[in-house]
This record gives structure tokens, sequence and C-alpha cells, in this order.
């Protein structure tokens, strides 16, 4: 187990590849989703994830249904993760998105849009490995 375990949910393979370089050379393992269904089935065998960073748009399960139906999905959940958006999506569609669909935020602890500045991005996630 590794408390500095990420996962990162976005369907773009060169935004994945950049984040891993980038975080694993900041002492983080890094596991990768191309969708939420993915994330979910990654975060119910790998209780030691402990930070999500979520692109909101997707083909087939978003972000958005990710966090609508994680505990529905979820064999496991009760787990204790929190989730970091780095989307290109406004924050006002977000807040529209999350008030439509009725979207439980409370694992929500940033929002980022790309293109993200990696230094901020990196700061937010060690900030809640100190709490």
């Amino acid at each position: 187990m590794h408390k500095n375990t990420l996962l990162l949910v976005d369907d773009d393979k060169f935004t994945r590849q950049v984040y891993k370089v980038y975080f694993e050379k900041h002492g983080y393992v890094i596991m990768e989703a191309t969708n939420g269904n993915d994330a979910t089935r990654l975060l119910d065998t790998h209780p030691d994830i402990s930070v999500v960073l979520l692109d909101l748009l997707m083909p087939m399960h978003d972000g958005f249904n990710f966090m609508q139906n994680f505990t529905k999905t979820s064999s496991n959940p009760g787990h204790q993760f929190k989730i970091i958006l780095v989307t290109g999506l406004d924050e006002d569609e977000y807040r529209t998105n999350v008030m439509v669909k009725h979207i439980d935020t409370s694992k929500v602890e940033g929002y980022f849009n790309k293109p993200v500045d990696l230094k901020e991005l990196i700061s937010a996630v060690d900030e809640l490995h100190k709490n």
C-alpha cells in the first residue's frame, strides 16, 4: 500500500502521460483510467488510492456520471478519497450540471481548468496529503 497513490481519469492519452511523468518525479504512484467505469473498478481494487484527478468530459462514462454513480456501482462505496477536477469545462457549466443532476460533490476538493499549471496542481495534491 502506498499513501501517495493517485488515480488519473482522463480519456486523453497525452494528458495522462504528461501528468504521470510529472507526478512520478514528485514521488507519487499514478494509476490511469480512461473513463468513470474504469475509475470505479480501480478504486474497488486499490484502496490505497487517496486522490482522483478527474476529467469531467469523456466519452462513455464521464466525470459527472462517475461522481453520481460511484456509491451505487462500487463494491467499496465507503472508500475514502478526494477528487480534484481537471477539466476544460468552465465552472458555471460544472455547477449547472451538478445542480441539475443532483450530484454529491462532497469529495471534490479542487477545480482546475485545462490547460493546467502542473505546479499548482501538485501543490493542491500535496496539500490534501497533509490533511
